[in-house]
């Protein structure tokens, strides 16, 4: 029999969110932005369409390339 605020209830109710970044991780991020070393990624290009329209999608008419 259970008594009291423990078991798992109680466990599952304080723990909430998500984890936060380790002390070490958070101190060589800000090195490294400090150094300048930061990475950029290359921006994305969209997506081609494979239909010229809605229509066209539902008749599954594909557009030419």
């Amino acid at each position: 029999m259970q008594r009291g605020r423990g078991g798992m209830g109680s466990h599952k109710h304080g723990v909430s969110g998500y984890a936060g970044q380790s002390p070490r991780l958070r101190i060589m991020q800000k090195l490294a932005a400090e150094r300048g070393e930061f990475e950029r990624k290359p921006p994305r290009q969209p997506m081609r369409l494979e239909f010229a329209t809605v229509r066209a999608a539902l008749r599954g008419k594909r557009q030419p390339r």
